[in-house]
């Protein structure tokens, strides 16, 4: 297998899972598993399951958080998966705060949100569970990350929780950074925000034809969205189902019409901007590639111009992300940013600035790209990168 600086191991990727489940098995009171659908969570699951089956712990705990703007194919999918003996299936329907950056007016959206009923793309299903199991989970219309690790009550105060998902470095750098914190059990890792909750990513150095082969020599059952996507003429490496309106599922938006029209019909008028944004998402209109600034304006300048379009409180998340990147930035050098090209030892710019400021981006998600462009060009250069990596991971929380 290839680890994740590139370094070869004795083992192959699928032996280095099983061995991780089995830590998992024996370490912790209860482990469950995040699953979505999609190709990377069913990987973990039949795993979960093999291991669970090693040490006489079945059925298989498994949390799929239903979004509402599905596809109907990977709902045929879940519920067939929840038929098996070895699972045992929590079915959310909760209204956690999502990202809609189809819109600067509604930059988020909240599924089965129970004051917008008459807007859901689909009813409330009847494995439906719309509460919280803990009294002390945050509230339901939080952001994913931090319901995650509250899916469970512990069977007792001391009781050990492991939650497994699907996460592969190979998918984006702000996933592989995720994985970058220490050398050591590197896809293991407490949450801060449930103290008896251990996150685990058990693939994270699976490649994509790595997740599909697995159920294909093994004869597992998968879902079938993957079929129309191969149909739509949708490449293999982007290839997901996720929420629909956030920054990267954007760009994919237009696949709805095409795959699940009668649901399209209702997600144009479930958030502001959605058919806008089927339309011009791989336009400059979201910020896709390069905006450059009008005639006359630097991209400093646009920068800001850009950031006075967003309504509070959106605008202060932006600025707080854009604060992060500057601060990082003169962590490393005291040279001011450059307007256009990529400062030579953090990769910031004005330039790429704007795009954060144009796009929206709250979370800091080109931030953490940008970072990781800047790891990169420090072992061009032949500097060690362990201080960068260390860095890098310990600003992350919880994103997933």
């Amino acid at each position: 297998m290839r680890a994740l600086r590139g370094k070869s191991t004795e083992r192959d990727v699928l032996t280095a899972a099983r061995e991780r489940f089995d830590v998992l098995y024996r370490r912790f009171d209860r482990v469950s598993v995040m699953f979505s659908g999609g190709k990377d969570s069913t990987v973990c699951l039949h795993l979960a399951i093999e291991a669970a089956r090693n040490h006489g712990r079945l059925p298989v705990e498994a949390i799929f958080y239903d979004e509402e703007a599905i596809y109907p194919t990977t709902i045929e999918y879940v519920r067939r998966m929840a038929t098996m003996p070895e699972v045992k299936l929590y079915w959310y329907c909760i209204p956690v705060q999502h990202r809609n950056a189809s819109s600067r007016q509604q930059p988020y959206w909240h599924p089965f949100h129970p004051e917008e009923r008459d807007k859901w793309c689909v009813p409330l299903p009847d494995e439906a569970l719309t509460e919280m199991p803990r009294k002390d989970a945050p509230s339901k219309f939080s952001p994913m990350p931090e319901l995650g690790p509250y899916s469970l009550k512990p069977n007792s105060p001391r009781e050990t929780q492991a939650q497994v998902l699907g996460l592969r470095a190979q998918e984006s750098p702000r996933r592989r950074m995720v994985v970058s914190r220490r050398e050591q059990e590197n896809w293991l890792m407490a949450s801060p925000l449930a103290g008896n909750v251990n996150l685990a990513y058990p693939i994270y150095d699976w490649t994509s034809l790595d997740v599909w082969f697995f159920p294909q020599l093994n004869g597992y059952d998968y879902n079938r969205t993957y079929d129309l996507f191969d149909m739509a003429g949708v490449p293999v490496h982007l290839q997901r189902v996720c929420p629909p309106f956030g920054e990267e599922p954007l760009a994919g938006l237009f696949l709805y019409q095409m795959i699940a029209p009668q649901m399209w019909a209702k997600m144009v008028n479930r958030c502001h901007g959605v058919a806008t944004a089927a339309r011009y998402a791989k336009t400059e209109l979201y910020s896709f590639g390069d905006t450059p600034p009008p005639p006359g304006l630097t991209y400093r300048e646009w920068t800001f111009a850009l950031l006075a379009l967003w309504p509070n409180p959106m605008r202060g998340k932006i600025a707080a992300a854009i604060d992060s990147v500057m601060a990082q930035h003169a962590k490393k050098t005291n040279a001011p940013i450059p307007d256009v090209e990529p400062d030579p030892h953090t990769a910031v710019s004005w330039k790429f600035i704007s795009m954060m400021a144009n796009r929206g981006d709250a979370k800091g998600r080109k931030a953490q790209n940008l970072r990781m462009k800047a790891m990169d060009m420090a072992i061009k250069r032949g500097e060690n990168p362990a201080d960068t990596l260390a860095q890098l991971g310990a600003d992350l929380g919880t994103r997933y």
